[in-house]
């Protein structure tokens, strides 16, 4: 589609539009490769770093020592929390990061549905730590799908809607 038809819609291709999109293949990638459960115990990894960071208390002394800003200290921490809690959660994770088990068909799927909500996840909560003011230099999509109501809370709703949806039964591919 030329970008000119692109823009009718509302979506210009901006800079923000195509990292969110370049991280998400990424994401997408490693989660449908990793497995079901794999993909089920990194979400989890995603709240539990995002509860450690967004109740973190000491952020404003960090950023007060270092001179920069609190928001940069949250989004690099709640990435390196993610990844942490991830490979703890999986025991083995390190010795399948790009190994493709044998699943079927059905795990497949569900697998791609727990990596797009993973992905929703992730860049709805690394944007929630951006200050209002840096709102505006985001395109008006990205904003609207990860920052505004109700989008906002369906990308922190939808992975526990699926959770319960699909649980985790007694697998082999963890």
């Amino acid at each position: 589609m030329p970008i000119k038809q692109l823009s009718e819609y509302g979506i210009v291709p901006t800079w923000d539009l195509g990292a969110i999109f370049f991280v998400f293949v990424l994401i997408v990638f490693y989660e449908v490769s990793s497995g079901k459960n794999k993909t089920i115990l990194s979400l989890i990894g995603s709240y539990f770093s995002f509860g450690v960071v967004r109740f973190f208390p000491y952020w404003g002394i960090i950023a007060n020592l270092s001179g920069t800003k609190e928001f940069y200290f949250e989004m690099i921490a709640f990435w390196v929390f993610s990844i942490a809690f991830s490979f703890l959660l999986s025991r083995s994770a390190s010795k399948s990061i790009f190994s493709f088990p044998k699943i079927k068909i059905s795990h497949f799927f569900q697998a791609l549905i727990f990596a797009i909500l993973q992905t929703g996840l992730l860049a709805a909560i690394s944007l929630s730590f951006l200050p209002e003011e840096q709102h505006s230099n985001l395109s008006p999509i990205v904003l609207e799908i990860f920052l505004k109501q109700p989008f906002n809370f369906l990308w922190v709703f939808l992975p526990i809607v699926g959770l319960s949806i699909f649980g985790t039964k007694k697998s082999r591919d963890l």
